[in-house]
């Protein structure tokens, strides 16, 4: 696992994560915070979420930008919302399976056999499956 994924995430750190991904731009403190105002996080409680997510090195200092006089760092996600997803199934697997292999192998063949919920088409299937000889190959070379 990456030192990206190594620190799991809280929450709260994970609702600004959200907002992250799903901004085309890098994004303000005060600019998060405005995209979580149904949730009551305050500018001030966003900061110390960045800060913490800035320490585990899953976003970082995009730019600084002049707002009102000011100017005000931006940020933007290190961590892809992919590489997180696939951090919390290792740990998940972690947790509840003794056989590793097993516990991974039972995973993907959960997301596969449920395919009319995750939209898995056959077309999915076989870039996955190129995806998987290409890592197969790689690690041949490798050996």
């Amino acid at each position: 696992m990456s030192k990206k994924n190594a620190e799991r995430l809280t929450d709260l750190e994970v609702q600004v994560m959200k907002v992250l991904w799903d901004s085309e731009k890098a994004m303000t403190n005060s600019e998060i915070a405005e995209e979580l105002k149904d949730t009551g996080l305050s500018v001030a409680s966003v900061a110390q979420l960045v800060k913490r997510l800035l320490k585990k090195e899953v976003i970082e200092v995009c730019d600084h930008i002049l707002v009102s006089n000011v100017y005000a760092r931006t940020f933007q996600p290190r961590l892809t919302r992919e590489e997180f997803i696939a951090g919390e199934l290792l740990h998940m697997q972690d947790a509840t399976s003794s056989d590793k292999k097993k516990g991974l192998k039972g995973i993907f063949a959960a997301l596969v056999l449920v395919e009319k919920e995750n939209n898995i088409n056959k077309q999915d299937l076989e870039i996955l499956e190129r995806f998987v000889q290409k890592k197969k190959e790689e690690m041949k070379d490798g050996e």
